[in-house]
């Protein structure tokens, strides 16, 4: 146990820090590390430790949390500590993360001074698989980049020669921990983010062309999408390590610190289901990432295979990895097959129908589960299950803008491409069918796939004449009106004998009617039961 200070130091200015230690194994191996931390280091709280179901890998589930005081200064202790972690901690405790917070927040410095230049930074993109091993997928071409911190803008802005991208230093777009390896000669950032980073031409910067956004295909990477860790290797006491530190503390974004293990990728398993449900389901646990991905080794997916595995309890296990940075595949499944006994998968509520959603972003395309959607007069003349709501969303998941003209110039025209070509699952082929005018404002699109000899051409035929329409916009928005959603169904039996045309709303030969008209008084009393 570390000894209080002496009174010699009673006057000198103290400063408080929280000391965090997360994916501990052993509660002795964390007393033995406190006893060895030095007698300037003044305990001020109870020391507790805890199962920690958030920061929890495998049987690492222990974390230490304790509040001291020490009158040295704040990279004095950070180096003090760090050292004694790595020789009495790390070795006996592999897994573990360390974070020192000042309880004294700092201030952020000015956005003027925090702009530098630093040239000979490495760049590795990949996933990390446990809390400290790191997958390699992709690093740029030349291993050397150039970088930018842009704190008006909360930006982390990366160049080579081919490609810019832009990696959002906000708690909307990273996970809540920033990974620091602090080397001899570099200090290694992993950054884990929820939203890939924007890729731009790096071209000429001070012109139009050189702010076009472009797709992963664009790039040549089809699968940069998947990436979902970041890992800098900056030089040794780089001044942007600090400002990128105080910035993260400013946001509250934590920094912990950790021993990393860097693996190369291994080839991609792949796994024939029988039906399109389950392999659907497979896919979309698939298009979550590498973080996945990276698990799915031929021992794993033999040993699921054989524990039995259903289309329900991935779609659960899509659910509950999404938001993680990293993941223990194995208990996931364990989880996810857990929850799939107790609970049952609920009933439609009325009106409603379950359809399947699909993220589309310029680098990666995310399968989601079926979902309730309010039910159109298209959807439900024909069996849903072919259907496919397609949303178009930027990489931070919101909607596409660009400040220059023609910015999304190459976006755009991969969107074309990906329209006019449709989308393929196992053994489906889905085609663009229409969309409503409000769905078109928000970037979603409905698309089918052919289906007892319906395909979408079919039913586009089959829910108005439109030969003569000109106008694109105007034949959008006519279609369109068969995918407004509503909540009333209401089969009306209608005799042609009864039906009388009101000259009030006829000229030339030609209804002027738009969706209005009159109904009988038993019918509107049917309505507003219904209703």
């Amino acid at each position: 146990m570390a000894e209080p200070a002496s009174t010699e130091l009673s006057d000198v200015r103290k400063e408080r820090f929280n000391l965090n230690l997360f994916y501990l194994k052993s509660e002795e191996s964390v007393h033995k590390f406190i006893r060895k931390l030095p007698g300037t280091i003044k305990f001020i709280d109870a020391k507790r430790l805890e199962r920690d179901d958030i920061h929890t890998y495998a049987d690492h589930k222990i974390s230490y949390n304790v509040i001291f005081e020490s009158s040295m200064d704040n990279a004095l202790v950070l180096s003090e500590v760090l050292k004694l972690w790595e020789i009495n901690l790390r070795s006996i405790e592999s897994m573990s993360w360390l974070q020192l917070l000042p309880r004294k927040r700092l201030s952020c410095m000015s956005p003027q001074q925090s702009r530098e230049i630093l040239e000979k930074v490495e760049i590795l993109g990949g996933s990390m698989i446990s809390p400290i091993n790191f997958v390699r997928h992709w690093e740029t071409v030349a291993s050397v980049a150039s970088v930018e911190f842009q704190q008006d803008k909360s930006l982390l802005v990366i160049a080579n020669s081919e490609i810019k991208m832009e990696i959002n230093m906000w708690y909307n777009f990273l996970h809540n921990f920033i990974i620091v390896d602090l080397q001899e000669s570099e200090t290694i950032f992993y950054i884990n983010v929820k939203s890939t980073p924007k890729l731009f031409q790096n071209t000429d910067f001070h012109s139009y062309e050189g702010t076009k956004r472009i797709p992963a295909s664009e790039y040549g990477y089809e699968k940069f999408g998947h990436l979902d860790c970041f890992c800098i290797r900056f030089k040794k006491n780089s001044t942007i390590v600090s400002r990128i530190s105080c910035f993260l503390q400013c946001v509250d974004i934590s920094i912990a610190y950790a021993c990393m293990k860097v693996d190369n990728c291994q080839d991609e398993v792949t796994v024939d289901f029988e039906g399109f449900e389950m392999a659907y389901a497979w896919k979309s646990m698939c298009s979550q990432g590498f973080k996945v991905v990276d698990h799915l080794t031929p021992s794993v997916v033999e040993k699921i295979v054989q524990m039995g595995v259903s289309s329900h309890m991935l779609c659960i296990m899509v659910e509950n990895i999404a938001e993680k940075p990293f993941i223990n595949f194995m208990d996931e499944f364990s989880k996810a097959t857990e929850m799939t006994k107790q609970l049952k998968e609920e009933d439609v509520p009325r009106h409603y129908l379950m359809v399947r959603r699909v993220l589309l972003t310029p680098s990666k395309c995310v399968l989601l589960p079926k979902e309730p959607i309010l039910q159109n007069g298209i959807v439900r003349q024909y069996n849903e299950d072919y259907f496919l709501r397609l949303a178009y969303r930027d990489e931070d998941y919101k909607r596409l803008n660009a400040m220059q003209p023609y910015g999304l110039d190459c976006i755009f025209a991969d969107l074309k491409r990906f329209f006019n070509k449709g989308l393929t699952i196992y053994d489906r082929h889905y085609e663009l069918l229409g969309c409503s005018n409000g769905q078109l404002r928000e970037h979603g699109f409905w698309f089918y796939s052919s289906h007892d000899g319906i395909t979408a051409a079919f039913i586009r035929e089959k829910h108005g004449n439109f030969s003569e329409e000109r106008s694109f916009a105007s034949y959008v928005s006519h279609f369109g009106l068969s995918f407004s959603e509503y909540n009333l169904k209401l089969d009306a039996k209608i005799c042609t004998e009864e039906v009388i045309y009101d000259r009030e709303f006829q000229m030339s030969g030609i209804c002027l009617i738009d969706c209005i008209g009159k109904i009988s008084t038993k019918t509107a009393t049917e309505v507003i039961t219904e209703f």
